[in-house]
């Protein structure tokens, strides 16, 4: 049995085909002509594929400004049509694994899969919509369904790394130093979608890295191995209080699932590796 990825041009998608192969998860594309078209904005019929046990919906085109900026339209096709094709899936006895994110929370306190969301802005919202929509629509179909809350991830084509590979001499870059994220890597976050879907379980996860990192930190391991230019002008700046994003705790994938959230250490590796592979 295969896993269908909704969304198989987002980095997540392409990093799960990259690992597990073509054969293990289909995909869907607005745009590549040798993936199952399928486009979110103008949903039509989906040629689903036999053999399919789960949907993986991992589209990451929704970024904030989008959301902020065209918030009506990101309503219509990520909450609504969404919606629609995410029934179709539970109609048909695919599991849903829906990717959502920490921001559904907007204080900073430890937060577990019992906590209750309390979203402050488009992008945190739609993703909360969502969440109770796929709730709801389980319920009344008597379906499998995973939430899969991830704290920030980073690679190498992610803000602000993908800007700051770009960056020459002359220019100035101002940097938080002290506001506070749990990055992941691609990596790590591939391997434990692969293990849930290979598992029975169902129902709402939380995946964070065990410690943070300003973007202060980022920058200079990126700098310190020679991953962008060491001549860049770098301006500190410094928010009134200390800022953490949200601190995810998940102990459903540890004690079910033997899942480890990850170290710093591992996700500087993971990125190395990344930047290395880029360069081969």
């Amino acid at each position: 049995m295969s896993s269908l990825i909704v969304g198989g041009d987002s980095q997540i998608a392409r990093k799960l085909i990259e690992i597990f192969g073509c054969e293990e998860y289909l995909s869907t594309s607005r745009n590549n002509p040798n993936k199952i078209f399928f486009d979110l904005k103008n949903p039509g019929k989906l040629n689903l594929p036999k053999k399919i046990r789960n949907a993986v919906i991992c589209i990451d085109a929704t970024t904030f400004n989008n959301c902020e900026s065209n918030f009506l339209e990101t309503i219509n096709s990520n909450v609504i049509n969404l919606l629609t094709l995410i029934e179709f899936f539970f109609k048909n006895k695919i599991r849903v694994l829906f990717l959502s994110t920490s921001a559904v929370f907007s204080n900073n306190n430890k937060l577990s899969e019992e906590s209750i969301p309390n979203p402050n802005n488009e992008y945190s919202i739609i993703k909360r919509i969502v969440e109770i929509g796929i709730n709801n629509l389980a319920k009344k179909n008597n379906a499998d369904f995973i939430i899969l809350r991830l704290s920030k991830v980073i690679s190498a084509k992610t803000e602000p790394v993908k800007s700051w590979l770009n960056l020459n001499c002359t220019e100035i870059l101002n940097i938080h130093k002290n506001i506070y994220i749990y990055p992941l890597s691609l990596k790590y976050v591939a391997n434990v979608i692969n293990k849930i879907l290979k598992s029975n379980t169902k129902g709402i996860f939380h995946l964070c890295n065990n410690s943070s990192i300003t973007y202060y930190d980022l920058f200079n391991f990126l700098s310190n191995n020679n991953f962008i230019n060491k001549d860049s002008k770098v301006s500190l700046i410094s928010v009134e209080k200390q800022k953490y994003s949200n601190k995810l705790i998940g102990t459903r994938l540890l004690y079910e699932l033997d899942i480890d959230f990850q170290s710093i250490d591992d996700f500087y590796q993971d990125l190395k590796d990344e930047f290395k592979e880029q360069d081969t």
